[in-house]
């Protein structure tokens, strides 16, 4: 082999390696992994009322810049359950995956009151005024109503789902319910490493 063949070779497999990495696409919903999404679009994407996502159950559009978006279901066609800032509506990502992809690290970390505020902060943390006392999580904005579920002192990474004062609506996971606000904080302490939104759902059929 001349050194002219050698150099052609050589810069050809550098080629080749430049163009896998830049066409390399970034972790999307059709990928077995799950965390926080961003709209990478550069566009404002539909969302839907149902899975079939046809125009007359549009509910609403992800703006071009939104970022911690939960994924609710992910399926392997491409459609998506997602819930952004509360709210929830179905996507069809199956012709451009890309369009969503998930959040890098640096863009998870705490505190999350900036990139991740929906009505005040993303995230709680159970602040009990009672320090070390459980706290009730009621099933509407009352103390008169059921208590569906208690929360340990400084029980962390609960997600907010809005604030009506006095009282904040949470995820529970599979769950929501009412906490007095009182008895929450957005200082995230009892953590180790970062709050993810929910535990991994993986792609279904």
């Amino acid at each position: 082999m001349t050194i002219a063949t050698l150099n052609r070779f050589t810069w050809h497999t550098l080629l080749l390696l430049l163009s896998s990495t830049l066409v390399a696409d970034p972790t999307t919903l059709l990928d077995e992994e799950s965390s926080f999404y961003k709209n990478s679009s550069g566009l404002m994407l539909p969302i839907y009322e149902t899975r079939g996502c046809k125009d007359k159950g549009l509910l609403d559009h992800l703006p071009i810049d939104a970022m911690c978006i939960i994924a609710i279901e992910r399926h392997k066609d491409g459609k998506a359950l997602l819930e952004y800032k509360g709210r929830r509506g179905w996507v069809d990502v199956h012709s451009r995956p890309e369009n969503i992809t998930m959040m890098r690290y640096e863009e998870m970390q705490i505190p999350f009151t900036s990139s991740c505020s929906q009505v005040g902060p993303y995230f709680f943390e159970v602040k009990s005024i009672t320090p070390g006392k459980a706290v009730n999580v009621y099933a509407t904005a009352s103390t008169n109503a059921e208590v569906i579920q208690t929360l340990e002192d400084h029980e962390s990474c609960l997600i907010n789902l809005g604030c009506e004062w006095p009282w904040c609506r949470i995820d529970l996971g599979g769950q929501t319910g009412w906490v007095l606000s009182i008895e929450l904080t957005d200082k995230i302490e009892h953590v180790d490493g970062y709050c993810y939104p929910r535990e991994r759902i993986y792609l279904t059929p």
